[in-house]
């Protein structure tokens, strides 16, 4: 079973789904995740890759870089939904009380059709992945 690090009150959301992913490995099930879907506007470039070789995506890059710097890995390998295109510039303003925005300058938008392939790739894999456990 994998060792996970207590997060810091002001650990980032991509430390704490990096920590998350390495609680997941002791129990034995398959893990898929999600990267980041975030000010994406191209559903044909929705792709299934393996965590480690995804290219391009800032939220894997930055779960990488979390779990480099905790040297905490996941125990195996998993898939992941991510997108091939290059996010698009983030123009959203920040509330000016700060809330909802995660401490953040600007809060990331998402369009519903891009968050939907993506949830329905999860869906995806899962429905499949159930097939393959049964016929083995």
């Amino acid at each position: 079973m994998s060792a996970t690090v207590p997060l810091a009150p002001e650990a980032t959301v991509e430390e704490g789904k990096a920590n998350s992913l390495t609680l997941r490995e002791g129990w034995g099930g398959s893990l898929f995740s999600s990267m980041g879907a975030a000010l994406r506007i191209d559903s044909t470039k929705v792709r299934v890759s393996e965590f480690w070789k995804i290219k391009g995506d800032p939220l894997a890059a930055a779960m990488r870089s979390a779990m480099r710097r905790s040297k905490i890995f996941p125990a195996r390998k998993f898939l992941c939904v991510h997108s091939e295109e290059q996010p698009l510039p983030n123009l959203g303003k920040a509330l000016e009380d700060g809330s909802q925005t995660f401490n953040k300058v600007q809060t990331n938008g998402s369009l519903a059709h891009i968050t939907a392939i993506f949830g329905m790739t999860l869906a995806g894999l899962v429905i499949q992945d159930i097939f393959k456990t049964q016929r083995a």
